[in-house]
């Protein structure tokens, strides 16, 4: 039994001999919580952490880590007082055990309280992971948009107010045309939505108005932005990218290049 204190980490120890798979799980009802864990296939000690937050693990030499990165996994909102089960599969054969998270006797949270905590939660989770991938997958095409232009050197050429006309759009996406509301850019929707996440997650309360608010008005304007970047790449994208192969240049990919995190 575990009570759900303000940083509380489940530190998991298995001991196994030669195998070809083994890995570690938590099972609730809703889902899983992490994602399940590969573990090393080394005969002796494993360890597994979770700091039962939803779809996060947690290292040994501690938790937290990639959410203050720009583009990294945020921390998952905390799971709400209820029975789990811990799950270890061992060469598809599973062993299950099971786990209580009990409230923290100190706090006043009600448990209507925590269910709206823990949904909310969820859905800024979701919106956070989705802008940072797509950030992320931004910064990667920026990137190689200025690999191209350093090679065309600085000579003005058509091709190079091309890829000048790309950056400054993706620009526009990234930073905002100023103000506030769906003026923001990508990258202060994000912080936005992380900042609110934060609030969520680190509070045995009612989610505070302000936050939502944050919440909703970051969530709008990073979802205008998601789809201006998707118009950007079949548009502006697709004719730079006929271009480049007209010049013998590699074109950028486009299409799925948002980043994959680890969680």
């Amino acid at each position: 039994m575990l009570h759900r204190l303000p940083d509380p980490v489940l530190i998991i120890d298995s001991n196994v001999g030669h195998q070809r798979s083994v890995r570690s799980d938590v099972d609730e009802h809703q889902g899983h919580f992490p994602k399940p864990q590969v573990l090393d296939l080394s005969s002796g000690m494993h360890r597994f952490v979770w700091d039962l937050a939803w779809g996060t693990t947690a290292k040994p030499e501690g938790h937290g880590g990639d959410d203050d990165e720009e583009y990294g996994a945020p921390r998952g909102p905390r799971v709400i007082p209820g029975t789990y089960q811990l799950k270890l599969t061992v060469d598809g054969a599973s062993f299950a055990q099971p786990l209580t998270v009990v409230m923290d006797p100190r706090s006043v949270a009600t448990p209507a309280e925590l269910e709206q905590q823990e949904k909310l939660g969820r859905q800024m989770f979701a919106e956070t992971t989705r802008s940072r991938q797509v950030l992320g997958g931004i910064h990667q095409v920026q990137k190689q948009l200025t690999a191209v232009r350093e090679k065309l050197g600085g000579q003005q050429t058509p091709l190079s107010e091309r890829i000048e006309q790309v950056q400054d759009a993706i620009k526009k996406i990234v930073n905002g045309t100023g103000g506030s509301g769906g003026n923001l850019g990508l990258q202060s929707a994000s912080g936005g939505l992380a900042s609110a996440l934060r609030v969520v997650e680190s509070g045995n309360r009612a989610v505070p108005e302000q936050a939502v608010a944050v919440f909703e008005e970051s969530d709008r304007a990073a979802k205008l932005r998601i789809d201006e970047w998707n118009n950007l790449e079949v548009t502006l994208l697709v004719q730079l990218n006929d271009e480049l192969k007209q010049a013998n240049e590699i074109p950028i990919p486009i299409g799925g290049v948002e980043l994959e995190m680890d969680e």
